[in-house]
């Protein structure tokens, strides 16, 4: 059973709209027995969703936000953050040029990327979702996992508890085939409305649309919110794992990107189905250990990763993966400029000073490169690390492209920026970045304990 919900107005969700994807056959006695429930929460377009919160004339309108170095008077220069979806019907996409924007739209209304605003905003979902969750994993600005399992399994205890009294004077009971197929529709049920439920709280507290995936495991939730958006809801039995994977592309599967799924497609696999009968001792010899059996067991329905809180750390770090791959330099640094903003707010919440600055690009055929420099003395500036990264990103650069992975390469800096020029090129497009500070002690007079944190830690 895949349960669909899909809601283009702002009206209150209306159940008649939820229709079957699959059948299931009931009596599926270990259907969600004994399973996690996994909920993802994609919050869509984020970005211009909470531009429209702050001006509300911008809703049914071509918006985009944009990253750019001019911090005021008009934009001239820069790069597509996000875009609302009237922008996206007249060809306006994420990562895409502010000039080959304005062609695909010229009326098209920009605003900065103003992230200290969209974490205000973030902060109030993640709340809400911390109060539906068993335990929450934020993994971006604008989206979540929820292990929901403990409470959804205790919410059917009880209403079966209920039902037994109501029934007590009942002189025949029902059999054990009878009670498993009640049980199973018991749960469908509660974890229909638990995630309507969600959608809607978030809806009505903070104005947001979003698209909710709920399955037995992480990476089949992902792809099941991302199967209806916007607002939209998909729920994939265990069961029905394989019946709602088999047909879709293979790129559906987070990490798999267009250099991977070019690789598959030369051995004949351009579907999940495909992909989960393929033996994985060739997906290993292709892909390597960790990632030829990891997109095998994800395929498979059978990935263990659990959902679990980002704990306390020795360093701060963030990662953004990109709405477009791309090896273009400009394009890289506006988004390391975004970045630095959100980890510079978690640093300065947390009244940390920090000495080394690193950053990560992980390239579309799975490599990850990293780089870091370390300053002489501790530094407690957003400059200190927009210094440091133009001259990081431009070790990756090299007119002889060779990549090691996990490379690291440290250096000593003085508190100057770093030169970088743009003629020279990385060799494997990026499809995801990060930047990580490290060496941190607390300021004096911060008022803060050490390992104290805040809701900032898991941005």
């Amino acid at each position: 059973m895949c349960a669909c919900y899909m809601n283009n107005n702002s009206a209150a969700p209306d159940f008649t709209q939820i229709n079957e994807c699959t059948n299931s056959s009931s009596g599926q006695s270990d259907s969600w027995n004994n399973k996690r429930i996994v909920i993802h929460v994609d919050l869509n377009s984020f970005y211009p969703s909470c531009e429209e919160l702050r001006l509300p004339l911008l809703m049914g309108k071509p918006h985009a936000v944009i990253m750019t170095h001019e911090e005021q008077g008009r934009i001239t220069k820069g790069v597509v953050a996000s875009c609302s979806y009237e922008a996206k019907k007249l060809g306006v996409k994420s990562a895409m040029p502010l000039t080959s924007a304005l062609k695909a739209c010229p009326d098209l209304i920009l605003n900065r990327v103003d992230i200290p605003y969209y974490l205000s905003i973030s902060e109030k979902v993640m709340n809400i979702l911390q109060d539906y969750s068993d335990i929450l994993e934020q993994t971006s600005i604008d989206e979540a996992y929820l292990d929901c399992s403990n409470k959804i399994h205790a919410l059917t205890i009880h209403k079966d508890q209920a039902t037994d009294a109501d029934d007590s004077s009942l002189t025949t009971r029902p059999s054990k085939i009878e009670s498993n197929a009640i049980n199973n529709l018991s749960y469908s049920h509660l974890i229909e409305d638990f995630a309507i439920s969600i959608k809607n709280k978030i809806k009505k507290e903070c104005g947001l649309l979003t698209s909710v995936g709920v399955a037995s495991t992480k990476s089949i939730a992902k792809i099941a919110s991302d199967f209806r958006k916007p607002d939209g809801l998909t729920i994939v039995l265990p069961t029905e794992i394989p019946n709602f994977l088999q047909n879709l592309e293979v790129e559906r599967i987070s990490g798999i990107g267009t250099i991977t799924r070019r690789s598959l497609k030369l051995m004949g696999i351009e579907t999940i189905g495909q992909l989960a009968t393929t033996d994985v001792q060739i997906l290993v010899q292709r892909f390597g250990n960790k990632y030829g059996i990891r997109m095998w067991k994800i395929a498979k329905g059978l990935d263990e990763d659990p959902v679990q809180p980002r704990g306390e750390h020795i360093s701060l770090s963030t990662e953004y993966t990109l709405p477009a791959i791309t090896n273009d330099q400009e394009t890289l640094l506006a988004h390391f400029n975004a970045l630095t903003d959100e980890l510079f707010r978690r640093i300065q919440r947390k009244g940390y000073r920090f000495r080394t600055v690193g950053i990560k690009l992980v390239h579309t055929d799975f490599v990850v490169e990293t780089r870091e420099r370390s300053y002489l003395r501790h530094q407690e500036t957003r400059q200190s690390i927009s210094n440091a990264i133009p001259g990081l990103l431009q070790k990756f650069y090299s007119t002889t492209p060779e990549k090691q992975e996990m490379q690291v390469v440290t250096d000593i800096m003085e508190d100057k920026p770093s030169n970088c020029s743009t003629d020279l090129f990385i060799n494997v497009p990026v499809r995801k970045i990060g930047i990580r500070i490290s060496n941190l002690i607390l300021k004096r007079g911060s008022g803060l304990e050490e390992g104290q944190s805040s809701m900032l830690d898991y941005l």
